[in-house]
């Protein structure tokens, strides 16, 4: 919910900028706005202000939202983790190396804690701050939006290699790390 009012918030901001260039260029000179224009260029200025603020606000509470439940998740694993390590045998311990599991002890719960809060939040804002962009490209000018959509397989091809080879490049990092 957070993270859609920030979105709206900042996606809303941009109308306001242009009402009031709007507005501005409507005028022959700064010196000879009228009073109404001046009433509308303080509502919209007002307006962008309260935008930035709830969305400030938005995004920080969003925030604190999902980094504490990556926080409370990572607890938890922490907890089961060691609940299962106490029931190992000796002979278990002996077979592995202590950097292999030291190594899955330490980073592997870190790893956990960044997919639930900081990769959740970033795939969850980007899918809502994609569809609010793309509402309001729709709105402006149907046909520019499906041209700047154009290159989107091409770089959806690009993303995915990258993503692959940082998949290769983690695990022999993990690797030497254990």
């Amino acid at each position: 919910m957070f993270l859609l009012l920030t979105n709206l918030a900042t996606f809303a901001i941009p109308s306001h900028f242009g009402a009031t260039v709007e507005t501005l260029r409507n005028s022959a000179s700064l010196d000879n706005l009228t009073i109404q224009q001046l009433a509308d260029i303080r509502v919209h200025a007002f307006w962008i202000i309260g935008l930035a603020v709830v969305g400030g606000i938005a995004r920080v509470f969003s925030r604190i939202f999902i980094f504490n439940t990556g926080r409370r998740i990572e607890f938890d694993v922490r907890n089961e983790l060691y609940e299962r390590l106490t029931l190992l045998t000796p002979s278990w311990f002996q077979s592995m190396s202590t950097g292999d599991l030291t190594s899955r002890v330490t980073n592997d719960v870190n790893f956990v804690r960044t997919l639930f809060a900081i990769t959740f939040l970033h795939i969850i804002n980007t899918a809502v701050a994609y569809t609010c962009a793309l509402r309001q490209m729709l709105n402006l000018n149907w046909s520019l939006t499906l041209w700047a959509l154009l290159p989107y397989p091409i770089l959806l091809l690009v993303v995915r290699q990258i993503v692959r080879s940082l998949f290769v490049h983690t695990k022999r990092v993990q690797a030497h790390l254990s």
